[in-house]
């Protein structure tokens, strides 16, 4: 059986304070996943990888970012800003 998945969006969400979180859409239904990887040296959201065709494939709506200074994202990481943006993507899914 093959999988039909559907295209993979690059985004650009923008925090609070002007940092541009990166990250990957993949279009489904109204019923989102939003995957954030860890923090640290070589962590991006190609984590996420062999995780994103199976959910893709059940009709999720899947959101995948670069944490800020991680991956293509900007800013440097800071612990103190991590709800924020986890507020801010949240929100992005929710109007999406």
């Amino acid at each position: 059986m093959t999988m039909t998945l559907p295209p993979v969006a690059a985004v650009e969400i923008t925090a609070g304070d002007g940092a541009i979180l990166r990250g990957q859409l993949w279009a489904g239904t109204a019923s989102w996943i939003v995957l954030l990887h860890d923090q640290g040296e070589g962590e991006d959201l190609d984590r996420w990888a062999p995780l994103l065709p199976p959910l893709a494939a059940r009709g999720w709506s899947v959101l995948t970012v670069d944490l800020r200074g991680h991956g293509a994202s900007d800013g440097n990481w800071d612990p103190a800003q991590a709800g924020a943006d986890v507020a801010t993507l949240v929100r992005f899914a929710r109007v999406q």
